[in-house]
């Protein structure tokens, strides 16, 4: 059953009138007559009685008729999805992220911009560490992902792109001796430290280590933990400093101090990894708001 047999039906039994429905048309009256009988044929019915100077639907036509506008409606409506879809106006965009691009803004900034820019694109969302998002990345589980850099040696096929550079600060007790605005690094020598779980080569720690040794020392590792916030209710608890990013400074957990480090030339970079080629028109429309964001 061809669409065009059905949208022919629908205007003929809107019109009743071989000459106006073919004019609508823009088709020979011969032509839908054809059209019509073919239907009719096909189905083993008969739609329309047809007087020497009337044209009424049959009952069973009339039946047909509900049938038939539905099922132009639909095909129209999977063309207007497929258009959509195209622009990157529909469809579905899964992102993965790390937990401090939540509390630093990164993320809900970009999700608010592409809900209004694309309301129509389902997002989901997952949580992932670091060290697993570029394997997400690879296997298709996700379509981009919120990332600290470094990541290592990003892998074949993928890309990365920098969204914004954050302050390396020092979390301290409230009633630490470096409890005080600002801090050079080297004072930090001999403290026991607190550090995210990662491996050198890989996100914040490499950052941190980095930072240390600029500063002309190791640092001495006593606890680690995936997430910032129990880093910085470790420090509360008086179980060593740490190295944070910047927004983590805004946290308001008593019985901590936040300090500024001092000609620190080290900053923790918040990147949006995607695949380099071969992404969903959604994707590709999220990616260049990213560059846009970055870009601000």
């Amino acid at each position: 059953m061809e669409l065009r047999h059905l949208r022919s039906f629908a205007v003929l039994a809107e019109t009743l009138h071989f000459g106006h429905a073919a004019e609508r048309l823009r088709l020979a009256q011969p032509a839908l007559t054809q059209q019509i009988q073919k239907l009719e044929h096909e189905l083993g019915v008969r739609l329309f009685d047809r007087g020497p100077r009337s044209v009424k639907l049959t009952p069973v036509g009339v039946e047909f008729l509900v049938e038939a506008r539905k099922a132009i409606e639909q095909v129209e409506r999977a063309v207007l999805v497929a258009a959509r879809a195209q622009r990157g106006e529909a469809g579905r965009l899964e992102i993965s992220y790390v937990s401090s691009s939540a509390y630093s803004g990164v993320l809900p900034q970009l999700l608010g911009a592409f809900e209004r820019e694309a309301p129509d694109v389902s997002v989901g969302l997952t949580e992932a560490d670091l060290e697993f998002q570029m394997g997400y990345l690879q296997e298709g589980r996700v379509d981009a992902a919120l990332i600290r850099l470094p990541v290592g040696t990003l892998p074949a096929g993928l890309a990365a792109t920098t969204l914004r550079k954050e302050a390396v600060i020092v979390c301290v007790r409230d009633d630490h001796r470096l409890a005080k605005p600002v801090v050079q690094a080297a004072e930090l020598a001999g403290e026991p430290f607190l550090a995210t779980h990662l491996r050198e080569g890989y996100g914040f720690y490499d950052t941190a280590l980095r930072v240390c040794r600029a500063a002309g020392f190791e640092p001495t590792i006593v606890s680690r933990s995936h997430q910032f916030s129990t880093i910085v209710s470790l420090v509360a608890a008086g179980r060593g400093v740490a190295l944070v990013p910047e927004p983590v400074g805004r946290l308001t957990l008593p019985g901590v101090a936040f300090a500024r480090l001092d000609d620190c030339p080290f900053t923790s970079d918040i990147a949006i990894a995607h695949r380099a080629s071969g992404n969903a028109p959604a994707t590709e429309r999220f990616l260049a708001l990213c560059e846009r964001f970055a870009a601000a």
